[in-house]
């Protein structure tokens, strides 16, 4: 997994992403999403983060508990995967899930197979 201890570190400091892009397919932004900016010579401020899960990862292994309270939109490579991913996300806190398995039809075109979304049901006391 790559891309998740920059959240750590920002939920140590009382701070969390408005989004937790969770992409089970290797990605570039969950090497530079804390510092958008940095490649234009520039620092700025994350408003979202991209976790890449790599696809030796057993889904059912991994540590998931940073995104307790997030926003979580899951990229899967298989529908089993994505699937898998939605659960362990559900299970590990996040508010909102949405997940969908996303293939490419060609390198320039992607569409989406299985599709869901949940949203954690708040009681208000």
């Amino acid at each position: 997994m790559r891309g998740h201890a920059p959240i750590l570190r920002m939920r140590l400091a009382g701070r969390r992403p408005a989004i937790v892009f969770l992409c089970d397919f290797e990605t570039q932004s969950s090497k530079d999403w804390q510092n958008p900016g940095e490649r234009y010579g520039e620092v700025w401020a994350p408003d979202h983060a991209t976790v890449q899960i790599d696809e030796n990862e057993s889904i059912g292994l991994l540590d998931l508990r940073f995104l307790n309270g997030l926003r979580v939109c899951v990229s899967g490579r298989t529908e089993q995967r994505a699937k898998a991913l939605f659960e362990a996300c559900k299970k590990a806190g996040a508010t909102t899930v949405a997940a969908s398995h996303a293939y490419f039809v060609n390198p320039h075109r992607c569409q989406s197979g299985w599709t869901e979304i949940w949203h954690k049901d708040v009681q208000h006391g």
